[in-house]
């Protein structure tokens, strides 16, 4: 387990501490992305409250993670079909590949056949002359 770090960062131009067990980098991103969400909604010049600055950013973050979620089942479920799709095509191309040796056996043997056949041939038309 990771151990726990604490840091103070600015949310709204408030101060907030934090404990957690991320890097410093991955919680200056996540503040970041945040505050310039805030700045973002109250850009409108709509005057609103803090706690409703907050609420409606919350919402606006809730809803870009249930769409991200719903994103990622699209994706999950598309690399399914494809890895499934994949290997169907696996076992078709073994399939495809064990037809041609067979193929190319009967081919093999064909030909044996025919020089065999020429070589009577020959023979049959020596012995009528």
């Amino acid at each position: 387990m990771s151990e726990k770090t604490k840091v103070t960062v600015q949310i709204n131009g408030r101060d907030v501490t934090l404990v957690h067990d991320e890097s410093d980098d991955y919680i200056q991103r996540i503040v970041l992305y945040l505050n310039n969400k805030i700045q973002a909604l109250t850009k409108g010049g709509v005057k609103m409250n803090e706690a409703a600055e907050l609420a409606l950013t919350s919402i606006t973050i809730t809803d870009e993670l249930f769409k991200a979620q719903k994103n990622y089942v699209a994706v999950k479920n598309e690399v399914k079909r494809l890895m499934d799709e994949y290997e169907e095509l696996k076992r078709t191309n073994s399939l495809l590949n064990e037809q041609i040796e067979q193929l190319l056996s009967k081919v093999d043997q064909l030909e044996k056949d025919i020089l065999k056949k020429d070589v009577q041939l020959s023979n049959a038309n020596k012995n009528r002359t």
